[in-house]
């Protein structure tokens, strides 16, 4: 969703005009809250990547030669 395909946004507001909240369409929040799994496991991958460099860079953990990644990735 870009910021162009944003939906008509709803306040909510207190009495002195403070917004509150926010209500939008069903189907807008389904599709946020779609992206932000995407970008959850995204993340998370990346901070796996990260711990298992940490373990490599110990001694802790063997690395993969980068000929075995890009095998895999080519299967």
């Amino acid at each position: 969703m870009t910021a162009k395909q944003l939906p008509q946004v709803q306040f909510l507001t207190s009495d002195n005009g403070e917004r509150t909240a926010a209500v939008i369409p069903i189907d807008a929040w389904k599709a946020i809250e779609e992206v932000y799994k995407e970008r959850i496991a995204i993340l998370e991958g990346i901070q796996e990547g990260l711990t298992e460099l940490k373990e490599i860079k110990a001694g802790r953990a063997k690395g993969v030669p980068i000929e075995n990644l890009w095998d895999e990735l080519e299967d």
